[in-house]
């Protein structure tokens, strides 16, 4: 009977540094204060893109866009010490196809306006992907450190 005690004690112990380690972890994840407001300049620029005009050089936003996009990955590489790979399921999965789908339907919907010329339209499309870009890294986080708790 005592044995079993111990072992039942031990494996509570067990069980909370666990869930100590993924809160740590959890944590760890959380991007830095500038990713947000990055990724959502970038989503900006990108969808702003579109409605700037029909020369060469309107896709110059989207191929910066592209490098941003590589140096924000490594620099929360560095800042966190955490490769972030793909979610394979919970939360943070469905958050990732919300991402998708929400910058496939802001870009088309910037798109059918492209060739309006509004100065007014384009700062406006600019600032809804800035809160979408920045509101999508917040999810995210959220999302990765509760399937992180949950151990999904």
């Amino acid at each position: 009977m005592e044995s079993d005690s111990e072992g039942r004690r031990e494996a509570e112990r067990s069980l909370q540094q666990i869930a100590a380690d993924r809160a740590r972890l959890a944590g760890r994840l959380k991007a830095p204060r500038w990713y947000g407001p990055l990724v959502g300049l970038l989503l900006a620029a990108l969808l702003a893109s579109t409605l700037v005009g029909d020369g060469w050089w309107r896709y110059l936003p989207a191929l910066l866009g592209l490098g941003v996009a590589l140096s924000l990955d490594a620099g929360y590489r560095k800042a966190t010490g955490v490769v972030r790979k793909a979610p394979r399921g919970g939360r943070a999965l469905r958050v990732e196809v919300l991402q998708v789908a929400a910058v496939i339907v802001l870009y088309c919907v910037a798109a059918l306006f492209a060739g309006m010329h509004e100065p007014l339209l384009v700062v406006a499309v600019a600032l809804v992907g800035l809160a979408t870009g920045w509101g999508v890294v917040r999810l995210t986080d959220r999302a990765l450190a509760d399937d992180l708790r949950r151990a999904v």
